[in-house]
């Protein structure tokens, strides 16, 4: 018998941001879907994220979190995942490049949805 996971989350969440964007948070067991209207940059400029050694902080505090729950968190544009952060994620080039951390970006997920396929 399998060891079930420490931790298992089922929400369904909207959010209306300023601009009028609707952003959903669907948990359904151990994963947690963040579907986003479009890919945008933008808000890493904004707030806590715009500086880089707070932005890391705060993805190795999830990060750590999301390892002891046993969770993972996916960014989706336009139905593609273009994000992931699992408890098994490791930096990447392109996470490093980006100040990131361990989240994995998915380069053709990016390209796709900006592409709009």
């Amino acid at each position: 018998m399998a060891t079930p996971a420490p931790l298992a989350v089922f929400a369904q969440l909207s959010l209306l941001t300023a601009a009028g964007d609707n952003i959903t948070v669907m948990a359904t067991d151990t994963v947690i879907t963040v579907t986003l209207p479009r890919l945008r940059w933008r808000p890493l400029a904004l707030g806590p994220l715009a500086d880089r050694n707070q932005r890391l902080y705060l993805l190795v505090n999830l990060h750590e979190g999301l390892r002891r729950a046993d969770l993972t968190v996916q960014f989706q544009v336009r139905q593609r995942v273009v994000a992931q952060l699992r408890p098994q994620s490791q930096p990447t080039l392109v996470s490093r490049l980006l100040g990131l951390g361990a989240v994995e970006v998915r380069l053709v997920g990016c390209l796709l949805a900006l592409l709009r396929w």
